[in-house]
Formats: C-alpha cells, structure tokens, sequence
C-alpha cells in the first residue's frame, strides 16, 4: 500500500484551524463512550493494539479517546498528529517511525511505548479546516502499513467522529439560543405583566371612587379579567420559553386573587383543590377567564364556601366551582341572560372543544366546565 493518499484541501491559516476547534468546546471534556468505543472499533478493524481520536490545540495534542496508552495529552512539538493535519492529504501513513528522520526522536518512539507504526484520518471541518486525526498505533513497524478496506474503514470513522462534533455543536447552539430566547420572553412577560397590574390598579381605583354601586361593580369584574392575562403572563415569567405552563398553579392564583379582591369573597372560605397539570400556555386564559366569571357569579349569587377544583381527563381537563347555595330548579347556563355567563358560553363555542353542565346530583350549586386540548397544542 501507498504511504499516503492524496486528496485537495483548501489552504488554511492556523488562527482559523484554532477557531473552529474551540467552536465545538470539546477540548478537556470527560471521556464519553461514543469517542471510546470509535478508537476500540478503528483498533480492532486495524489490528493495532493503540488508538486515538487526537486533537491539535495550539501547544498540545489532546486525547479525547484513548486505547493503549496511559497519558491524556503530549507536547503539539512531538505530535505525529501535528504533522498528519499538515500533509494535503486526509490519510497519513508512517511505516515505520524509528525509521523516518521526522519522527525517530520524538520520546514515545525512543523511548516507552516505543512507536514504530502510525495510521491517521484526518478530522476536518466541512470548510477544510483539520482538528486532529483518528489514529491507530503499533510498537511494531509495518512496512505494507494498512489495507484500503482498512484506509477507507479509518476515514469513515473520521467522518463519524466529526459528524458527533457537529451534533454537540449544533445542540449546545440550540440550548444557547433557547436560553436566549427565555430571558427575552421573560422579560416582555414580565412587562406585559406590569402593564396589565397598572390597568388592574386604575379599574379598581375607579370602582372605589365610583358612587355608584352598579359601575363599581362592573369596573371590579373589568380589573378581574383584566387579572386573568395579568396572571398568566406572571406564570410566563416564571416558567420561562416554555410551551406549557402549571395550570393548576395559574388558577389557583386566580382563585386567590379574586377571593381577596371580590366583596363578595368577604368572610367565606374560598378553596382550590388540584395537583400540578400541563396545559398550552396559549389557552390557559380561556380557562382562566372562565374560572373569574364563574367565581364571580359564586360571590355575587352564591353563599358559604366557594371551592374551585381540577382534575385532568381524557385530552382534557375538568374544572369545577361549587358553593353552598342552590341555584333555581330552571337555571339553564344555555340561556342564561347573564353577562358572565355569556362569556362562559361565548368562550367555549369559540373553542369548540368544551361544555358547561350543572351538577343537579349535587344540594349545592357545582358548575362543571370541560375542556379538551386542542390538536395542534
């Protein structure tokens, strides 16, 4: 077989080579099995009882595989490998390194573990830029040096190997760029979030100063809608970039704001029961503002305790509000001329994904609201 096997690369300047190698932050990295079993592969395929996976950092060569040999790295000035990314050639071949002037007194050949054969593939980058080289090691020459099933066996692993850089590379880019993306959607929730506290703060300003009770009462259920996207964007800022929020933890601040907000709250025992639930962060407030007009309607209207619950069910969730008093034998939320529940019902049309019903099996008022997730959530 040939010494070596010719292939174009482009021309290259070190500082770029050293770039692009500190683009993958694979230098001083534990060891990973991947990379372990790649040299034990190139090994056996070579039948050599050494190999590595070597990269050329700017006064080193680095291991970030091994088989064979005890030591993590070795001076870049006695690099076979530093010589191997050098040659316009993707495989290097040394017969016999006690033989070759270049080589014959570096200390791994004149010394332990007395190196005589190497066989190194190129690691380059898509622009030509060369990192390093799998290569396989014997402390006997071989003056045939290697077979072409075993030249083209090498270089595959090569390509192998940069194809697991790019991979790592192209994952820690993606979770930089989320984490990225979670601090800015953070802080625009968190924005949003005060602007909507501030008309919150104004409506209900507005429903103290009124003197008349009617429009006070309407500007506190105005600021308690107003609350349910203030809420969520509170959530938002929390969790983060993510798709789904806690759901349960959404309504139960809900639950709580409105219990200290409503007068009609006052003196009651107002409760949440649910464990903690992934739901769409986009269509959380429709069961949001479901639970404000239905809590709204238990203050107003209802007595005693008030408890909101939920639970999850098949592609959905169930949610229920309940309090002591007991609703008139015809109340029909289908025809119900109120504006709180016109908007239950207008919002549940609008999803056409869920129903109210009325638990008559019940001597208190319970309000059921179903809900599935949508298909694209």
């Amino acid at each position: 077989m040939p010494d070596t096997i010719p292939a174009a690369r482009p021309d290259w300047r070190e500082e770029d080579r050293l770039s692009a190698l500190r683009s993958y932050d694979i230098l001083d990295t534990p060891p990973e099995k991947t990379f372990d079993d790649f040299v034990k592969i190139a090994a056996e395929i070579c039948h050599t009882p050494m190999a590595l996976v070597t990269l050329i950092d700017e006064g080193r060569q680095w291991f970030k595989a091994k088989l064979g040999l005890p030591i993590d790295e070795t001076p870049r000035d006695v690099s076979v490998c530093s010589h191997a990314i050098r040659q316009n050639q993707d495989l290097f071949i040394v017969p016999d390194l006690a033989t070759d002037p270049r080589f014959q007194q570096f200390p791994a050949v004149a010394d332990v573990p007395h190196l005589r054969f190497y066989g190194g593939a190129v690691l380059a980058t898509d622009e030509g830029l060369p990192l390093g080289t799998v290569c396989v090691l014997d402390d006997r020459p071989r003056p045939e040096g290697l077979t072409e099933t075993q030249e083209r066996a090498l270089a595959s692993l090569a390509r192998q190997v940069m194809a697991q850089f790019e991979l790592r590379r192209a994952l820690r880019e993606r979770d930089e760029a989320l984490r990225e993306k979670d601090i800015l959607m953070k802080e625009i929730h968190h924005r949003v979030k005060n602007s909507l506290s501030a008309v919150q703060t104004l409506l209900t300003m507005q429903a103290e100063l009124s003197a008349f009770p009617a429009a006070a009462d309407e500007l506190r259920e105005s600021a308690a809608r107003v609350s349910t996207f203030s809420a969520m964007h509170e959530q938002l800022y929390r969790t983060g970039a993510k798709g789904d929020v806690d759901l349960a933890a959404y309504l139960r601040q809900l639950v709580q704001e409105q219990a200290r907000s409503h007068s009609g709250a006052a003196g009651r025992a107002v409760r949440f029961q649910g464990l903690p639930l992934e739901w769409p962060a986009s269509e959380a407030p429709t069961l949001g503002l479901i639970l404000v007009e239905l809590l709204t309607n238990a203050f107003k209207y209802g007595r005693g305790a008030v408890t909101t619950s939920l639970e999850p069910v098949e592609d959905g969730v169930r949610m229920r509000v309940e309090d002591e008093g007991q609703l008139p034998a015809d109340f029909d939320p289908a025809h119900s001329k109120g504006f709180g529940m016109s908007i239950v019902q207008g919002l549940l049309e609008t999803q056409g994904r869920g129903g109210l019903e009325v638990d008559r099996s019940r001597p208190s008022t319970s309000l059921t609201v179903t809900l599935k997730r949508s298909a694209a959530a």
